[in-house]
């Protein structure tokens, strides 16, 4: 039966040829340097005991198993400047290794970590967290900043970055943001009181770094193109106006402004629905519309009345009338008229087309009534279709 070796106050080397390769009892090393030559030899159950190795390759498993509530299971010392640590695949060199730099650096897919966790891949790269647990909670990644040192941390300031997310591109020479997000401190923090503040940018076409296009501010004020709220209080403010699509996109929602449009129309007149031969000096008209409200105003100045003939109508209205809502606001005022009347203006049904009407009464004015140099001025407003 084999007998346990125990070199426990070995003071020298001792020579491999000392130790069976074959034994199948336990080695044990004790407390001092134990040199095994630099020979391949099997040991097996072997039990190392405060063991300092120089270099060693392993073929196979290493297991750590220790119970200490002190010190660390493993500790790995690099005195140099090569890696701490070097994780492979069966390719040597690994092109996508796991390596702790001397530094503390992490590089996973990189042998020349440049950050603290420093991600490589010549493929796809996602990074993914999964929580699972019968709650609401989620998995979650906290970002923190204080001034001081680790052993010592002070409270941030006003203005502080606390977070930035840079998404980079590479442009032939270099990687250089194409947006960024940052998160900063919005305001003097105090115990239990931290505002703060979210800024997105990006990159215009032509430039190298980022610029900041929007910001919510520890109000929740969003603010687009603007560094600091005007004195308005709105929640939502913009450095150069607010762009709708061309066609409403209607909704039903009474709180929901989903239209906004200013421009210009071309206001004419009409006798019985003809226009033979009608000139203008004066031809001019703009509106507003929002939602369906349209306030629309215009000038109109002849300098003929043509040949046709019949009830007059000004017509080019910017919007069709509601069919519903016929009844509008008409302030008009008209010169040059053959006659002394007074003169509104009143809205169709479903077209673009108002009836000028005369005399008190709800008799449209016509032809006769005009003259070759008769003006039309006019406010209206309506609801459009």
């Amino acid at each position: 039966m084999a007998v346990p070796y125990t070199f426990g106050s070995a003071t020298s080397s001792i020579p491999l040829s000392q130790l069976d390769s074959n034994f199948a009892t336990t080695i044990t090393l004790g407390n001092t340097a134990i040199q095994l030559g630099n020979t391949v030899t099997t040991l097996n159950n072997m039990t190392l005991a405060n063991v300092s190795v120089t270099q060693a390759t392993f073929t196979s498993n290493v297991v750590v198993s220790v119970t200490d509530n002190t010190n660390a299971a493993l500790r790995i010392t690099q005195l140099g400047t090569g890696n701490a640590l070097l994780v492979e695949d069966s390719s040597n060199p690994d092109s996508t290794p796991f390596v702790i730099d001397a530094s503390g650096n992490v590089g996973i897919g990189t042998t020349t970590a440049t950050q603290k966790l420093d991600l490589s891949s010549n493929g796809t790269l996602i990074i993914q967290s999964t929580r699972y647990s019968t709650d609401t909670s989620e998995p979650a990644i906290t970002l923190r900043k204080a001034r001081g040192t680790v052993a010592s941390p002070s409270i941030v300031s006003s203005g502080d970055t606390v977070t930035s997310l840079n998404f980079q591109g590479y442009d032939g020479a270099d990687f250089l943001n194409v947006a960024r997000i940052i998160s900063q401190v919005d305001g003097t923090p105090g115990t239990g009181d931290m505002p703060g503040r979210l800024v997105f940018s990006t990159t215009a076409d032509g430039a190298s770094s980022s610029t900041e296009r929007m910001r919510i501010d520890s109000s929740g004020r969003v603010l687009v193109g603007l560094t600091s709220p005007n004195t308005s209080g709105a929640n939502f403010q913009v450095s150069q106006g607010v762009t709708f699509p061309a066609t409403q996109s209607a909704s039903s929602d009474a709180n929901t402004l989903d239209d906004y449009e200013e421009g210009s129309w071309t206001p004419a007149v009409a006798f019985g629905g003809g226009t033979t031969g009608i000139t203008y000096s004066t031809q001019t008209g703009q509106y507003v519309k929002i939602g369906r409200f349209v306030y629309a105003t215009f000038n109109i100045l002849l300098t003929s009345k043509g040949s046709s003939s019949g009830s007059v109508t000004v017509t080019g209205l910017p919007f069709s009338i509601s069919s519903t809502v016929t009844y509008g606001i008409c302030i008009a005022n008209t010169f040059n008229l053959n006659s002394t009347i007074q003169t509104v203006l009143q809205m169709g049904s479903g077209g673009t087309t108002m009836d000028i009407k005369g005399g008190g009464t709800d008799s449209n004015i016509g032809s006769t009534d005009f003259t070759n140099s008769t003006q039309v001025r006019a406010t209206v407003a309506y609801t459009s279709a």
